[in-house]
Parts: structure tokens; C-alpha cells; sequence
């Protein structure tokens, strides 16, 4: 919002394009609407929410509108709507401050694990009448799928023999597998009591959360060991211990010992945002049914979009800095100009899949070509950090 002030600013105008900026606007406020309604399910049914939540939704809707107006024009400084839309914009800020301010100072112990907090956050809503046991019982089950994963996995890392490990490494993947074991053991219990009382749930639940320190403490101490001297072939990144890369999360191949049908999706994109997208897109296609899978793509789509806005906030400083050269054929402009086509590419990437993964249940096959215009802004890229490079010297250095 203050970008769309600054873009109308006569004095201080920012360079920004207001009605570019209008749009962007219109795209936050309906991923916005998005994200209210399905966090509505899951968010304890206060009086307070009860009373600003239908308020929330109203304004949101609102401003979407208004946003979508004022993109089709630059808009006079005694236009009425920009009154309405600073008014309401304020509106939303108190109202949606004031809900989290009450989410704040509901006390809840804060435990490392975020699924663990979102796990105890709906059992206590339940405990306390103010959730429904379903939206408990969905999240357990995708967090004990989660839990058995892990436990494949380790006992994997346990059978593999690797000759870098010392003791202290095998100790603590011996205590992660015992962790496992046991959350995997309490959460199946959770579940088995969800149809009792919320007083049967609750040992369960805090022996969960109590093995969840110690499988923490287990990973902490795989991930502060000396990294394994060998980059990851995927990435170049830096692989601790625990046999995964620090940079795209993979596992070593030597301490994956998967067989080929088993074996996880790889991704041909070099850059991290890409591959992230590449990955998640993969993972979900590989298991169409699975939800988790389909709420992990989501995530990495709106990711990938905060890296694209971030990309255009650089490149607006960038077109907007006191230093730019005058001449549209100097190397740095034609150099802008190959920035500007990958921030186009991206953002077209960013829109199909926007569109797509908006409900809540995947709508059917995913987008064609999609990688197509990633792997050309890759190529951009490269080219870009090749003529960056310096060139190289025949003189000794000083």
C-alpha cells in the first residue's frame, strides 16, 4: 500500500507505475481472501473473531475491488476512492492486529517444532470448545504420515555404513530413530482417542511434544558435525552429517541406498527458487492424491512468488538508481533489458501456477510448458553471470 501512495506522490514521486503497482495490490488482497478463508477452518472460534472476521472478509473484498479500479487509471488526488481505500486499508491493519494480538496471549507453550505448535494449537482450540475435533484430527493424520517418513528415512541412515561417521554421529542418529519410534508409537494413539475426550488425547499429545525436544536435540547435533568434505552433486551445497545438503535439502546418494522406483524427484534448474517449484511440482506429481504433498506445493508457489517480488523491487531500484547510463545501448542498459525479460518469465511462470493451485484440492493436470520459460530465464541468468565475470589477465598479480 505505501507503494501505491509513493506512486501518486506529486512531490516524491517513487517511479513506479501507479497502475502497475493497482494491480499488484489487486493480487495481494485476493491471495489475501485466500488465505483468510482457508485459515478460517482452524482458527479458534473466538468472540472476537466471530465478531471481526466477517468485517476482515467484507474489507478484504473491498479493497480487491478498489485495487482493480484504480489499476485501470491513474486517479486524480480528489478522487473519492482513494479515500475509501486508505480508510479501509487502516481498518484492516487494526482489525487484523487486534486477532493477532489475541493469538499472541493465548499462552501456548512454543515449541521448536512449528508442525508440533500447529498440532497443539488445534488440540488445545479442541480441548477449549472453540474447534471443531475434525480440523484436529486432519492435521494429526498428516503429521503422523510425516512421522513415518522420517522413521523410513533414518532407518535407512542407520543401515547404510559410512566410514566419516564418529561416534557422536552415530549416537545421535541412534537417538533420533528411538525418538521416531516413539512419536510414531504416541501418535497413533493420539489418533486412536480423538473420538473420546480431549482428556484421554492429552498424555499422548505431550509425550509427542516431549520426544520432539529430544529428536531436535538429535538433528542439532547431526547438523553442527563437520560437513562432509564432498559437495552436493545436485546443488554445489555444503552436506552436514545428517546426510542432507544444507542448501536444497537432498539427501547424499551414498546415504540414500534408495531403489530407482523409490528414489525422490531431482530437478534439472540450477537457481534455488526454480528448483524449489521444480521439486515441489514433482513430489506432488508423483503422489497426486496426497494433500500434504499438495499443501507443500502451494507453499513453494507463494515463495516463489516473494522471490519474484523481491526480483521486481530490485530491478525498480535498480532502473531508478541517480547512476543509471543515459545511453539505452550501453552494456549495463542492454543488461537491464536481459533483467527485465527474466522478471517477465518468471512472472508468467508465476501466474499459471497462481491460478492453478488456488483451491484447496488440486483442479486436474497441471500447466504445460511451464518449465520452458524457467529454463529460458536460467539461460539469461548464466549468460548474465558470464559477462559479469572478470576478465582474465595475463599480468602477475601485485
Amino acid at each position: 500500500m505505501e507503494a501505491y501512495w509513493a506512486s501518486l506522490d506529486s512531490e516524491r514521486p517513487s517511479g513506479d507505475d501507479p497502475k502497475r503497482v493497482a494491480l499488484a495490490l489487486q493480487s495481494f488482497y485476493n491471495d489475501l481472501a485466500q488465505t483468510v478463508r482457508q485459515g478460517h477452518r482452524n482458527r479458534w472460534k473466538t468472540p472476537l473473531f466471530q465478531k471481526v472476521y466477517p468485517e476482515v472478509v467484507k474489507q478484504i473484498e473491498r479493497l480487491h475491488d478498489l485495487s482493480r479500479e484504480l489499476a485501470e487509471v491513474v486517479p486524480a488526488p480528489d478522487d473519492r476512492r482513494l479515500d475509501e481505500l486508505r480508510a479501509l486499508d487502516e481498518s484492516l491493519r487494526r482489525s487484523t492486529f487486534q486477532l493477532q494480538t489475541e493469538e499472541q496471549n493465548f499462552g501456548l507453550p512454543v515449541h521448536p517444532s512449528p508442525k508440533l505448535n500447529q498440532l497443539n494449537y488445534l488440540f488445545q482450540g479442541w480441548k477449549r470448545g472453540l474447534l471443531e475435533v475434525e480440523s484436529v484430527e486432519d492435521f494429526a493424520k498428516l503429521y503422523d504420515r510425516s512421522i513415518r517418513q522420517t522413521q523410513k528415512e533414518l532407518r535407512k541412515i542407520l543401515k547404510t555404513p559410512n566410514p566419516k561417521e564418529g561416534d557422536t554421529e552415530r549416537l545421535a542418529i541412534e537417538k533420533a530413530v528411538a525418538s521416531v519410534e516413539s512419536m510414531s508409537r504416541e501418535s497413533q494413539a493420539f489418533l486412536s482417542k480423538l473420538g473420546g475426550s480431549a482428556r484421554e488425547c492429552e498424555p499422548h499429545l505431550e509425550r509427542l511434544m516431549q520426544q520432539g525436544h529430544t529428536l531436535g536435540e538429535a538433528f542439532e547435533t547431526l547438523e553442527q558435525c563437520a560437513p562432509i568434505t564432498d559437495p552436493c552433486p545436485f546443488c554445489g551445497g555444503q552436506i552436514s552429517l545428517s546426510g542432507r545438503c544444507k542448501n536444497c535439502t537432498r539427501r547424499l546418494p551414498h546415504l540414500e541406498s534408495l531403489d530407482a522406483e523409490e528414489e525422490g524427484p531431482r530437478s534439472e534448474f540450477l537457481s534455488k527458487s526454480c528448483r524449489a517449484l521444480d521439486l515441489a511440482v514433482l513430489a506432488w506429481e508423483n503422489n497426486p492424491e496426497d494433500l500434504e504433498a499438495w499443501k507443500e506445493l502451494q507453499k513453494a508457489v507463494r515463495e516463489f512468488g516473494s522471490h519474484v517480488s523481491e526480483g521486481r523491487k530490485s530491478f525498480d531500484m535498480l532502473a531508478a538508481a541517480q547512476d543509471r547510463p543515459i545511453d539505452a545501448d550501453s552494456r549495463e542498459r542492454k543488461q537491464e533489458e536481459s533483467l527485465k525479460k527474466v522478471g517477465q518469465l518468471f512472472q508468467q511462470t508465476l501466474t499459471l501456477w497462481s491460478r492453478f493451485t488456488q483451491s484447496s484440492e488440486p483442479p486436474g493436470s497441471p500447466p504445460q510448458g511451464w518449465r520452458d520459460p524457467l529454463k529460458e530465464a536460467e539461460e539469461i541468468l548464466k549468460e548474465l553471470q558470464e559477462a559479469l565475470q572478470p576478465e582474465e589477465s595475463d599480468s602477475p598479480l601485485p
